[in-house]
């Protein structure tokens, strides 16, 4: 890749997961800007921007020996942080109505809209999982409404309920079940009534395309066929 990247840029994606003989490898060449590819004798010098990226604490991460302190300090030349979406939560207008008509678009429906309400809903929520959260529940949201307004409690009937938070790291979800029911049992119930809600209406939404599906879900195919096995939905 470094080869390929040779006098452009090369990025560097989720740095604080690489194994430590890695990051051997990597200061090496980011010192001596040279790199031998796999069964060559000589070395031969590149000229390549490198942008690494991360959600991790790499200072924490080399306090635990899991991150070279070497490498941290090769490149954190130029350090820049992307806000969390709590920061800018004036974007979360722009950017719900943009997933919105994507996911209307991508799973070629008509079009719906977003309700005031709803639209609110978003913005008070926390949102751990920043803009990917957000994505992730407005493509349920927008596969559960049944009419061309999503409205707040759409995002409930998809398990994520925006006006429930109550701290970045907590999620309180209400759900109707009966008197003296064990937390196992009523966890595996409650999941597997949704995983079957999900995936019908997914499929649903594709025609019972099962490729479709899978690339919508973020499962692969092959993942997505043992839950319709174990949960005996037909792709018809």
């Amino acid at each position: 890749m470094f080869d390929e990247a040779n006098g452009g840029t090369i990025c560097l994606d989720e740095i604080g997961d690489i194994p430590l003989s890695i990051q051997t490898k990597l200061l090496r060449v980011l010192q001596e800007q040279e790199i031998r590819p796999l069964g060559a004798t000589k070395s031969y010098k590149i000229d390549v921007r490198v942008v690494a990226i991360t959600n991790q604490d790499l200072e924490m991460k080399i306090n635990a020996h899991s991150f070279r302190e070497d490498l941290f300090y090769r490149l954190n030349v130029v350090s820049l942080r992307t806000p969390s979406l709590a920061e800018i939560k004036e974007d979360i207008p722009l950017l719900a109505n943009h997933f919105t008509k994507f996911v209307c678009c991508e799973l070629n429906i008509s079009e719906k809209s977003l309700s005031h309400e709803a639209t609110k809903s978003l913005i008070e929520r926390n949102w751990p999982g920043n803009v990917r959260e957000l994505q992730n529940a407005l493509r349920h949201a927008v596969l559960f409404t049944e009419g061309e307004i999503v409205g707040p409690e759409d995002f409930k009937m998809s398990g994520v309920a925006p006006n429930s938070i109550t701290s970045p790291h907590q999620t309180q979800v209400s759900y109707e079940m009966p008197d003296n029911e064990p937390y196992k049992e009523a966890k595996e119930r409650i999941i597997s009534d949704f995983t079957c809600q999900y995936v019908s209406s997914l499929l649903k939404s594709t025609n019972g395309n099962v490729t479709k599906s899978a690339e919508i879900s973020g499962l692969s195919r092959a993942a997505l066929q043992k839950i319709m096995k174990r949960l005996d939905i037909k792709s018809s």
